[in-house]
Order: structure tokens, then sequence, then C-alpha cells
């Protein structure tokens, strides 16, 4: 494309962001559309960070990260230790840094694609709260539940269950003593039927400073689909 262009992204996640900022700096009037009505700069837990990639799409500085310098691992009573380089962040922190070079007309809460019409000279979005609205180009970055789907897939495809649960969470790190206090890499224990991670990562708000840092914890269970469906219906009342 040679001159700017109206382009519709659908979908405000790490995805949609990260092509509404290659859009953005290449010249094109990017229009994000989400249907959640808040950002999500205070969501999701901790994930890795290619930087070479990170910059390429957004540009530098990089992204709040923290470098964790070895890999611990635990298995059968043994431990193993080597050198490491991950790059590491929040979601909520990579999730604003993405948001934080586009304009603010240019991403749209609480704002739900209900259609996408093809024509002659591009694509009509019919939004939830009736307005109506025309781009050459829309790009569906609207996960696996999202309606785009259904308007890309001739046969759109049912989620699968993965066949373990996975429970996640934060701790800052200055509420920690022992080893997890101390944390400065990326920790496995590994088990026969199970396994946990746990790793440092900045605050949602980009900090890295050790003492603000918060540890990422996840524990994987591989559990028949079934006893899942239990799981994830929580205690009965």
């Amino acid at each position: 494309m040679s001159h700017a262009h109206a382009i519709a992204i659908i979908g405000g996640s790490l995805a949609g962001l990260a092509a509404a900022r290659v859009l953005h700096t290449a010249g094109h009037r990017v229009t994000v559309f989400e249907r959640a009505g808040a950002d999500f700069a205070t969501r999701g837990g901790g994930l890795g960070v290619d930087l070479a990639l990170a910059t390429a799409v957004g540009g530098n500085p990089p992204p709040p990260h923290l470098r964790l310098p070895r890999r611990l691992l635990w298995r059968a009573g043994e431990r193993w230790s080597e050198p490491a380089a991950e790059d590491v962040t929040a979601y909520g922190a990579l999730w604003g840094w993405l948001a934080s070079g586009l304009p603010p007309e240019g991403l749209r809460h609480g704002a739900e694609v209900l259609e996408v019409r093809d024509g002659t000279d591009g694509v009509t979005l019919r939004l939830a709260d009736g307005g109506v609205g025309e781009y050459t180009l829309a790009l569906c970055a609207d996960g696996g539940r999202g309606a785009g789907r259904g308007w890309v897939e001739a046969t759109p495809r049912p989620p699968t269950y993965a066949g373990y649960v996975l429970w996640r969470g934060l701790c800052p790190r200055s509420a920690l003593a022992g080893p997890l206090a101390a944390l400065a890499g990326l920790s496995i224990n590994s088990l026969p039927d199970q396994h946990f991670v746990a790793y440092p990562i900045p605050t949602y708000a980009g900090d890295t400073a050790v003492d603000a840092q918060l540890i990422n914890w996840g524990w994987y269970r591989p559990t028949p689909a079934a006893a899942a469906q239990v799981l994830l219906q929580g205690p009965s009342r």
C-alpha cells in the first residue's frame, strides 16, 4: 500500500495492538475495536518477550522487561542450574507499551463489532451501539472465542481441551520470604504428574526495581477433561 488507508482491527489484545502499531507507523489510519469496556493495562500475568521482534513492531525503547540470568530445574530430588538469557515481562506492561504508541482515537473500548460486510471498495463494520464504519481493510484479532472466526473460516473450529489445568497468580516479591524472595531466574519444579514454574516480572506499570517486582507463578497439572470440568466450576455453595 503506497498511501494511507483506513484500517479496522477487531480485538484490542496484544495481537491487535501489535498490528495497529505497525500499520500506524507505516502511516495508515488505524482504529482498534475492543468490546471490553476497560483497557488491559492491569490484566494478565508474566510472559516471555522477544525484544528484537518487539522493537521491530513498536520501536525503541523496548517494552519494560527483566532478563533472567539463570534457569533452575528441580526434578526427582535433583537440582540443575544453567546460564540463560530469558527476557520476560508482564502482560499489562506489554499491553500498555503497545497502546502508548497509538493516538487516543485509535483505540476504542466498549466497541463490539457485530458484523463485517465485504464491499466493492473495502469493508463495512456494524457495531453493537448502532454505529457503522467504512474501511479499506479489516483485520480480525479477537481470539479463539471471538466472532471473527465466523467471518474468516468457512467452518469455525471449536476450542479443544489441552489436557491440563493451570493455576496461575502473581505475588509481590516484598511479601515473600526464603528462596522465592531472592528468585532471580526461571525456576521449574518438575514432578511426575505436575510441575510448578516461578519467575520475577516487572509491575503492570513497568517498574523493574527489585523491591517492586512481582513473582509470577504457575502450577500445571494434567487432568482428565471430566475432572477439569468439575475443577473449573469451583466449589459448590
